[in-house]
């Protein structure tokens, strides 16, 4: 009788845990929701005036009468016209995340891709990169959001070590059982990126997919990164889980719907 009790109030205190963080879930996702439809209305608005006041700068710098210091004044505000334009394209891409679409990306390929691109940014930073692949490495997504995930989740990794390191990324195939799906083990595809960066503590982990939230200095991201990131993860059947200590780095694990 007892060891049925016990079964009885393990079971129970799972459905509970699994029905909590199913309602967590939730709330981030009109918490994305809401914010999207922010980002988009004010991204749009301020998209006009920018562009009207760098037209302006522009002809300013132009100008032959203008004196050296109104130029230089003149391409200050040109610059932070294009810093605020990136911003603005930033709030877009997250407003208007386009959800799932039909494909299948070598993952392999777009990561040694992607992580060229960052060449110098990594270079900069003195960082070293590594991939492996466990043959086939294909996921069902599409290579341009692929190539989204892991760049955002890539700069943060490189960023996080400013006096050097490395950053690795392991992809293999495992069968997962997905708790309270109710059905049998798929096969998934699991891509893990580990750095030796300055880490996380718990509070900051606990919210690093929270649109807008950031540690960075004013002015160098948005916070949308992470949050674009797991959205177009989740909105493919995924998810993405996080290990994290401060002065021992982070390691990222993406797990994807594989694709044969």
């Amino acid at each position: 009788m007892c060891e049925g009790l016990q079964k009885s109030r393990d079971r129970a205190e799972a459905e509970m845990a699994e029905r909590l963080a199913t309602v967590d879930q939730l709330r981030h996702a009109d918490r994305l929701a809401t914010v999207g439809t922010l980002a988009s209305g004010v991204a749009h608005e301020l998209g006009t005036p920018i562009n009207v006041i760098e037209g302006h700068a522009q002809l300013i710098q132009e100008d032959r009468a203008s004196t050296e210091a109104c130029k230089e004044n003149a391409q200050i505000i040109t610059r932070q016209c294009k810093r605020m334009a990136q911003i603005i394209r930033d709030l877009l891409r997250f407003a208007r995340r386009s959800g799932r679409r039909s494909g299948a990306a070598d993952v392999a390929e777009v990561a040694r891709e992607t992580l060229r691109m960052l060449e110098p940014l990594r270079h900069k930073r003195d960082v070293t990169v590594s991939v492996e692949s466990d043959g086939d490495s294909a996921a069902r997504i599409e290579s341009d959001q692929m190539q989204q995930v892991l760049t955002n989740i890539f700069v943060n990794a490189i960023q996080a070590m400013s006096d050097g390191g490395s950053l690795s990324v392991r992809i293999c195939r495992d069968l997962v059982a997905v708790q309270g799906k109710g059905q049998d083990a798929a096969e998934y595809l699991c891509v893990r990126v580990e750095d030796t960066g300055t880490g996380m503590d718990e509070n900051t982990k606990s919210r690093i997919f929270e649109p807008f939230f950031t540690t960075k200095d004013v002015g160098d991201g948005t916070g949308l990164g992470l949050s674009v990131a797991f959205g177009i993860v989740e909105d493919h059947g995924g998810w993405i889980d996080v290990e994290s200590e401060p002065g021992r780095g982070s390691r990222f694990e993406l797990v994807l719907p594989a694709s044969a």
